[in-house]
Parts: structure tokens; C-alpha cells; sequence
């Protein structure tokens, strides 16, 4: 006698069922390993471009300063033409575009300008320009000192601003011995301060 067989294939496994489970498996892990390095900035391609950063503000610093500040965000700098600002000194950044806290690709430019000091006002050719002359120190008025003892008037005189100058003796036998009999310049007459007035004084 002869064994029957079994006309049914022997069971090999689900082969196609497992090629599916390991797919999907390495699919979720490649996906979960690309969301955490777009988190980190490391795929900015994803996004279909250069990651995006913060523009800083580099006004009234150096141009030196401004430039380190800038590539430290991946962003570069190009300076404008000067421009003058009464606040900002010469050489400082005076303004930027864009303004502080707008957002760039990396390895884009900031534009800034470079200040040139406080503005000098600048005239037409012919323009009539007033002038003020100085007159020099206030002139002052040499007080009256004739007749006053010579003490007396030399107080008068520094009080006024000026000065004795010389002082020379007369003979005179209508006044007292000491009295100022001449003085040079004379009363009212307008003098610089300091200026010196000279006296002939009765013996």
C-alpha cells in the first residue's frame, strides 16, 4: 500500500506580512529622527529654504562689532553710504534694514549705515553771511579821584576794575598834603580793565 499525501502546501509563515511590520518600523523611526533635528535647526531644507534667524541690532556700535554680531547669527554685513547723526559719534552704526527683530535667512545681508558725526550747515556760492565782531572786553569808566587823598582814591580806582599807574608829586597850596591834584586818563573817560591811571599827588 502506498501512503496518501497531502495534496495542502506545507505552512511556510506570512513573509509578506512581516516585510510590511519591519517597513513601517524603520519608516516611524526615520520620521521620529528627522521632526527632532528640524526642531534643531539641523534639515532647514524641510522648509524649503535657509533656517530663518532674529536680525539683532547692531546701532551705535562699531563697525567691527556690528559685523561679529551679525555672522554669530549666520547673517553678513554691508555698509551703506555715511550719513551724518547729531547722536551717533563718526564710525558708529547709525541705522540698519531691517529693523532689529525682523527675521532673515541665514547668509543674508543687514544693510547699516555708517554715521559721519553731527551734520555742518552749508551755504549757496553769494550768500550773504552775518557776521558778529567782538569789541573786545567791556570798556570801563575811570572815576573822578582829584581832590581825594591819595588812599582813597587808589581803593576807588581798583574798585572800578583798573589800576594806579604812575604816581608823580606837585606843589599846591590850596590843597592838603597827599590829595590827588591830576589824573590821567581823565574822569569819564572809557578804559579797559586793568588799565592803569596815573596820579600826581600835592607834596
Amino acid at each position: 500500500m502506498y501512503d496518501e499525501e497531502d495534496p495542502r502546501p506545507a505552512r511556510r509563515g506570512h513573509p509578506v506580512l512581516a516585510a510590511f511590520f519591519t517597513s513601517l518600523f524603520t519608516t516611524a523611526a526615520a520620521f521620529a529622527a528627522l521632526t527632532v533635528a528640524d526642531q534643531r535647526g539641523l534639515l532647514p531644507f524641510l522648509h524649503g529654504g535657509a533656517r530663518e534667524v532674529e536680525v539683532p541690532s547692531i546701532t551705535s556700535v562699531s563697525v567691527e562689532q556690528a559685523r561679529d554680531l551679525l555672522q554669530a547669527r549666520g547673517l553678513l554685513l554691508t555698509l551703506q553710504a555715511e550719513r551724518p547723526d547729531a547722536n551717533i559719534p563718526a564710525g558708529k552704526i547709525a541705522g540698519q534694514v531691517p529693523l532689529p527683530g525682523s527675521r532673515l535667512a541665514t547668509g543674508a545681508s543687514v544693510q547699516a549705515f555708517v554715521s559721519s558725526g553731527a551734520a555742518v550747515a552749508t551755504v549757496q556760492p553769494e550768500t550773504a553771511i552775518a557776521l558778529v565782531v567782538s569789541t573786545g572786553p567791556t570798556q570801563k569808566e575811570v572815576p573822578k579821584v582829584v581832590g581825594l587823598f591819595v588812599g582813597k582814591a587808589k581803593k576807588l580806582i581798583e574798585a572800578a576794575g583798573l589800576k594806579v599807574g604812575a604816581i608823580h608829586h606837585g606843589s599846591n597850596d590850596d590843597h592838603d598834603e597827599g590829595v590827588v591834584l591830576k589824573q590821567t586818563p581823565a574822569e569819564g573817560t572809557p578804559a579797559a580793565p586793568g588799565s592803569a591811571i596815573d596820579l600826581v599827588v600835592n607834596e
